[in-house]
Order: C-alpha cells, then structure tokens, then sequence
C-alpha cells in the first residue's frame, strides 16, 4: 500500500464507492447481525456533549477523497451543457463498502449522540487513481444497495434479488418521525426509497408496497424496475 494518513471521523461523514454491497462478509458473516457487534465506548471529555467510540470486529476501513462523476438511474455519466462530465461533491469515499454500512447502522443507533471511529485515507496518487476505476455509485455516496446477484454483474440492478436501500440521512428522519414502524425501518436497514440524479434533475425510486410508494403511483413519471415507481423531486 502507498501513503495512509488515519483520520477521526463519523462514519456518516464518509460516502459510499459503490451502488450496492453484498449482505455477507467475505467469510460468511452476515453485515446486519454484525452491526450487534460494534461496540460503543463513551468518549472522556470536557463538555457536556456525550460521543462515542465505536470498536469494530474487523480492521480499519480505507477511503479515498475524491470528487466523483455523477451518474443517472442507469449508471451512464451526467453531462453539463458542453458534453462535460459532471462532478459530485468532494468527500471521503470509503474502500470498504460493507464495513462503512455496518459503522453507518451503528451510528444511527445512537443518533442523536455522534460517534467517531479511526479510518486510513489513501494519499498516494497512483493508489487512489487505481480505486477510482471501480467507483460505481450514483447517488454521490448518500446510499447503497445491499442485494444479492447471480452472475449478472454489479452493475446491473434490474437482476438484484432482495433489494433494499440504506441511507442514513433517510434512517434518522424516520426516527424523528417516531413510533414503531419508523423505528423498525431504520432498525432493519431499510428506507424505503433512493435518490439519484439524472439529466432532468433529482429523481427518486420509491417501493410499490411502501406507504409513500402507494401514494406516488399515481403520479409516476414511470414505471419503475424492482417493484418501485420513479417520482421527480426538481
């Protein structure tokens, strides 16, 4: 490995690379049982604000910083009006999709209570250069898949079995919103919807058999894959 620099962040500080994981570690352990077993430890400090720790069963994931390019609901790039590729934000990207989105479920179990871990950021151009080639995300990092496939290649959502969308900004609102179901939503890992952008602006794919999938059927702009409707939001 090149250069590594170890920061202190909040795994909801650091984006997503790719546009789906898969729900098993390498060695067949499950990413949803293993956010059971991240550990908070509460921060010693001066103020009154209460943080914690957060102590992982597996290494330090890496990121990368980076500006990627944006990309529509198929995966194909975003152009300006000159036929430029357009760049999202600049951010961290994690390297470890499955380990960010386990520390992500963590963290917003103890949301409003910020949590820090210990990440390395890959500094060294050509390393970095490397990583970029498998970028695959198209919602600038804000949310993942997590799906199983069968040989047909990551890029290809239309054959993802068991879909469903994690983003943590979806997960804390629907806590704030309270009551059960809400709690169960960002419990399960689960937000009901996923937001992308494409060449006529922000766009979302909404669950046919959620609550807000019903509701928006009948303004689909259209017929959606997976089950779900796409509804423009600007």
């Amino acid at each position: 490995h090149g250069k590594l620099q170890e920061v202190e962040v909040s795994p909801l500080e650091v984006n997503f690379s790719q546009h789906v994981i898969y729900p098993l570690f390498s060695d067949g352990t499950s990413v949803d049982e293993t956010v059971r077993e991240v550990v908070a430890i509460e921060e010693e400090n001066d103020t009154s604000e209460v943080s914690y720790w957060l102590k992982t069963p597996f290494p330090q994931i890496q990121a990368v910083r980076w500006c990627p390019k944006l990309r529509d609901g198929e995966g194909k790039p975003v152009l300006d009006e000159n036929g430029e590729e357009r760049r999202g934000v600049e951010g961290l990207f994690a390297l470890n999709n499955r380990r960010l989105y386990v520390l992500q479920r963590a963290a917003v179990y103890h949301y409003p209570r910020k949590c820090k871990v210990r990440i390395e950021v890959v500094t060294e151009r050509w390393e970095v250069l490397h990583h970029l080639k498998k970028f695959r995300t198209r919602t600038n990092g804000l949310s993942i898949f997590v799906s199983e496939w069968h040989g047909t290649g990551r890029d290809n959502t239309k054959h993802f079995d068991v879909l469903r969308v994690w983003d943590w900004r979806s997960a804390v609102a629907k806590l704030e919103e309270g009551g059960p179901e809400h709690e169960q939503a960002a419990e399960s890992g689960s937000c009901a919807c996923w937001e992308y952008l494409d060449p006529k602006g922000l766009c979302r794919w909404i669950p046919r058999d959620s609550a807000e999938g019903r509701t928006a059927i009948g303004r689909c702009s259209s017929g959606g894959s997976m089950g779900c409707c796409r509804v423009s939001c600007g």
